[in-house]
């Protein structure tokens, strides 16, 4: 592991949609898009520090998650936020990286991902996601999206019939808004 002068040049960042996938979370900082997991846009964009993260953590973030809006790049349909307003639980996979590398992912993701969460500590270091500013109406994934967090949930050690479960219950969950 390469050290650091300062504790403060870590952040964890949380993720707990596409990025859930460490392929596709590598792709924000090598800028080499992934057809498999979605190209992305201006993917010649790379981080100045394109380096893998520190470690990686599957960790409870204390908010519902929900789909919404449709995207380009999945197909045209809904993709994954947040909602802090809201009680419940997301599973959520945290990166350790420095914090330009994170300020890279955050603008990379862009406008609809601008409302940063402070979420617990984890191991002494903060630990920050994003979301949208406010819930639109519900919009289901497609296929290669839900896909995407699937592997990205099996990656973290979950089941995959759990996995299933878990993210047919948030589709079913938005449905009921």
């Amino acid at each position: 592991m390469e050290e650091y002068d300062f504790k403060e040049d870590l952040v964890w960042y949380v993720c707990y949609g596409s990025n859930l996938c460490y392929e596709r979370f590598m792709c924000y900082l090598t800028g080499e898009g992934s057809p498999k997991y979605g190209v992305l846009p201006n993917p010649s964009r790379r981080c100045q520090n394109p380096k893998p993260p520190k470690k990686t953590a599957v960790t409870i973030i204390p908010y519902p998650l929900h789909f919404s809006r449709n995207s380009i790049i999945w197909e045209g349909k809904g993709v994954a936020f947040i909602d802090p307003s809201k009680n419940g639980f997301s599973i959520g996979r945290a990166y350790l990286v420095t914090r330009e590398q994170y300020l890279h992912v955050k603008e990379r993701e862009g406008s609809w991902y601008q409302n940063e969460v402070r979420l617990p500590d984890i191991e002494g270091l903060p630990a920050y996601t994003f979301t949208d500013s406010f819930r639109h109406s519900f919009v289901a994934p497609g296929e290669k999206y839900k896909r995407v967090i699937l592997d990205g949930l099996v990656e973290c050690g979950i089941h995959p019939d759990g996995a299933i479960a878990y993210i047919e219950a948030a589709i079913k969950n938005g449905t009921k808004l």
